[in-house]
């Protein structure tokens, strides 16, 4: 049983506490809204665990690289290129829709011995709002493409990091195992290279899973730097999880 069914367990039981006692309906009403905000805040909270269990650690000597919303023409080769000369492995989660003209960077990326994951077929904003059957049409229509394309997949990122009772079902149902982070690059929020590079340097430790994004010229530009450092901690960078 996830958090959440524990929570909403608590959040019942003290509700039908709360009308046997007669307490009055604005203290219900408010009681009722803070239990809502709280399941709102932890849907974006995937380290949390809170809807469903989330992957989030690799070997304590290792750090796990992942790259969202590829794969993109020009800067997934580029990241590629990074990767080889440290012959470091990672996880590259997948937008179905970004495949069609880039399948041969797909097969590359598998080629070259990294994990494909699942990250819907289209990266919808309001996938939080989405029924349990909309989200389950969006990783398999996913999956099926990277099947397609000869590579089979059990890892899925979703989009944003966000989780709720609905994604928490559609994930168990098309049975893949739901992976987050522990380390947040900034890559799609900001574009100083050096000022990310110093933050993660410092922040960086054995365990850790790093979510890049393969879309973004600053990832590409502080990359090979960034994993000149992670070397120095005498830290491997397997494609490991736990």
């Amino acid at each position: 049983m996830s958090k959440f069914h524990w929570s909403a367990i608590v959040f019942a039981f003290a509700g039908f506490t709360m009308i046997i006692l007669k307490v009055g309906w604005f203290i219900l009403a408010a009681y009722i809204m803070l239990w809502l905000l709280f399941w709102f805040l932890m849907s974006f909270m995937i380290r949390s665990n809170f809807f469903i269990n989330v992957i989030h650690q690799t070997s304590k000597n290792n750090v796990l690289l992942s790259f969202d919303d590829g794969p993109h023409q020009e800067y997934t080769p580029q990241i590629l290129e990074v990767l080889k000369k440290h012959n470091a492995k990672a996880m590259f989660f997948i937008i179905g829709k970004n495949v069609e003209g880039n399948e041969q960077l797909l097969k590359r990326i598998h080629n070259e011995g990294h994990i494909v994951g699942n990250h819907t077929q289209n990266h919808k904003v309001g996938i939080g709002f989405n029924s349990t059957q909309k989200v389950i049409n969006e990783i398999d229509k996913c999956s099926e493409l990277l099947s397609k394309e000869g590579v089979d997949v059990k890892y899925f990122r979703p989009p944003f990091g966000v989780t709720n009772p609905n994604i928490a079902k559609a994930i168990e149902k098309t049975g893949l195992s739901c992976v987050g982070w522990t380390l947040r690059s900034f890559d799609t929020t900001k574009s100083n290279a050096e000022q990310l590079l110093a933050k993660m340097v410092s922040r960086v430790k054995g365990g850790d899973v790093v979510l890049f994004h393969d879309t973004q010229k600053v990832t590409v530009a502080l990359l090979d730097k960034f994993l000149i450092e992670v070397k120095k901690k005498g830290l491997t960078l397997n494609a490991e999880i736990l």
